[in-house]
């Protein structure tokens, strides 16, 4: 019975921290729009900066890596709710 009682305070807090950490879910994008994105970004790379592909979409964002001489950099553009790049740019 104490057992029982001692994992009571663990037992209750997994949700309560489950909830603290909780993300917006990923969605589909076309892989074209990683490509729009990265070509936004483009004029401000370095030179030989390469596109690796969609890192992460979620709800009015998306993150792509783009590898640049020895570093992978994440970079991100907007989207619009049909999964199209927002025009305001990066």
């Amino acid at each position: 019975m104490r057992r029982l009682i001692s994992l009571a305070p663990c037992v209750l807090a997994v949700p309560v921290l489950s909830a603290c950490t909780r993300q917006d879910p990923a969605i589909d994008v076309d892989p074209q729009v990683g490509r729009a994105c990265f070509e936004r970004h483009l004029a401000s790379l370095p030179p030989g900066a390469q596109y690796e592909g969609i890192e992460r979409a979620i709800a009015g964002r998306l993150s792509i890596r783009v590898m640049t001489g020895l570093d992978l950099k994440t970079l991100g553009c907007g989207l619009n709710p049909d999964g199209s790049l927002q025009r305001d740019g990066p």
